[in-house]
């Protein structure tokens, strides 16, 4: 009986280091990309009426985009890994609690 308690407390533990690692993960990575978009978004307010600079505006417009598509991917990156964190809780449910 107890084995199957220091079992069950190691793979709680393994669970929730996975859960801390990949919620920190994504926030962090969120934060700078958020970081980089509004800079690069200020930086093109900041070019606009200026004739000289329209192709700059053009490709951070582009590279803009293009970190929106980053954080849309990486949140739904996010609810896969969720819901695979939340399958090995229901897995150890059943394995311990029922």
């Amino acid at each position: 009986m107890r084995n199957r308690e220091t079992d069950f407390q190691i793979e709680l533990v393994e669970l929730q280091m996975d859960h801390e690692f990949l919620t920190s993960s994504f926030m962090g990575s969120i934060a700078i990309l958020f970081g980089i978009l509004f800079t690069l978004a200020s930086i093109f307010y900041g070019l606009i009426g200026q004739s000289a600079y329209y192709l700059i505006s053009i490709v951070i417009i582009i590279v803009m985009f293009g970190l929106v598509a980053v954080i849309r991917y990486m949140l739904q990156r996010y609810v896969k890994e969720r819901k695979k964190l939340k399958d090995r809780i229901n897995e150890l449910k059943k394995e311990y609690a029922w």
